[in-house]
């Protein structure tokens, strides 16, 4: 199973939610594939990826794994980023780790979604965040179709694992058992 397809590219920063790839140059996403299972965890050894000429002196901040659409699914920061896109990326191995309800919900094949911003689990321990609103399909994480459900965000996150949603009727969805001053 996939679970992830697509391509892993370089990002110089994410403000607003606008997206700046680095271009230009030799620089070209790297094509994913991920083995390993959503469970035990998902891992690449990502080659040298050339270096790019735009944007001009920015930092080479974060990862970001695109559809073949080159819709921006999911990203994570870099533990140390380089500091000048003129630099070819170095050799460097990615691994997954999902959150309990994230795997769960991709081995089960159920359709959860998460909303913009979740995070989903971590990429060599640093937040793996959603860029867009996701949801499970046939056990992979893929990018909402635009005629399915409308997501509201944000979602509700507590410890870093979603635990509700809007849907769209408006209604509050909550995962698991909702509990006040401590009381079920």
């Amino acid at each position: 199973m996939a679970v992830i397809s697509g391509n892993v590219g370089l990002v110089a920063s994410i403000i607003d939610g606008v997206v700046t790839e680095l271009s230009g140059g030799s620089y070209a996403r790297e094509t994913l594939n991920l083995t390993g299972s959503a469970s035990t965890g998902l891992s690449q050894s990502l080659t040298s990826i050339a270096a790019a000429s735009a944007p001009a002196g920015a930092a080479i901040r974060y990862g970001m794994i695109y559809d073949a659409n080159s819709n921006a699914l999911m990203y994570w920061e870099w533990a140390a980023p380089l500091t000048d896109v003129g630099t070819a990326f170095p050799a460097t191995a990615i691994n997954i780790q999902f959150n309990d309800d994230v795997a769960a919900a991709i081995i089960s094949g159920s359709a959860e979604q998460f909303g913009v911003g979740s995070e989903l689990g971590t990429v060599n321990g640093a937040p793996l965040v959603a860029a867009m609103n996701l949801v499970v399909s046939g056990g992979n994480l893929i990018a909402e179709p635009a005629t399915g459900p409308v997501i509201e965000n944000p979602v509700f996150m507590v410890g870093g694992v979603n635990v509700g949603r809007f849907d769209s009727s408006g209604n509050l969805i909550i995962k698991g058992t909702l509990t006040a001053s401590g009381t079920p």
